[in-house]
């Protein structure tokens, strides 16, 4: 696990630390999921719950690094070391598409941490011959589409209250490629680059 751990800064000098979400990570996710606010709670589950159930907490947790692919962020210079931020791609067997969920905390937002932890999936997302990650958001929920839009996403779907996108993993990895913010960002791909 250690090598698989990637250290940087956030644009703040907020130390984090991104690596592989594990299943001794339940605690994290959950005390995560209850820091986001409603806001973004209804934005990342399309729900109003205050806590989501322990079932999807677990599927968060239990990733395999095949089928389930999950990157999570952590605050270092907090005492308790909380996930700030986590990204999941999960797939039925040995498809090559993947589904695509994205969550930041709000105190974090707009710092790059989720282009950060995306640059991470997306490496182990070819390595395990994934070739498109499908994503579904609120419509209503613009920094997300911006998001995926600015990474080469396609809007698969009729106009509704939920937009559906597919991602190329080659078209979004040529795309944070080029990126040089956030800064922390040239250190997951150094550090990605010496995991190959």
């Amino acid at each position: 696990m250690t090598d698989r751990v990637i250290h940087t800064k956030l644009e703040n000098g907020t130390r984090i630390c991104l690596r592989p979400i594990t299943s001794g990570d339940e605690d994290r996710l959950r005390d995560g999921i209850a820091e986001l606010s409603d806001r973004s709670r209804y934005l990342r589950f399309f729900t109003n719950l205050k806590r989501v159930p322990e079932a999807v907490i677990q599927r968060l947790a239990d990733a395999d690094g095949e089928h389930h692919i999950a990157w999570g962020a952590i605050d270092l210079d907090k005492e308790n070391k909380p996930a700030i931020g986590a990204v999941h791609a999960m797939r039925e067997g040995h498809e090559a598409k993947a589904d695509l969920a994205i969550g930041i905390l709000d105190a974090y937002h707009a710092m790059g941490i989720a282009r950060m932890l995306l640059t991470a999936l997306v490496f182990d997302c070819k390595r395990q011959g994934i070739t498109a990650l499908m994503a579904d958001t609120l419509a209503e929920n613009k920094k997300a589409i911006g998001l995926f839009r600015s990474l080469g996403a396609e809007s698969v779907s009729v106009p509704g209250s939920v937009v559906h996108f597919q991602c190329d993993i080659d078209v979004m990895s040529s795309r944070l490629a080029t990126l040089d913010e956030p800064k922390g960002i040239l250190d997951v791909r150094t550090a990605l680059s010496e995991m190959s």
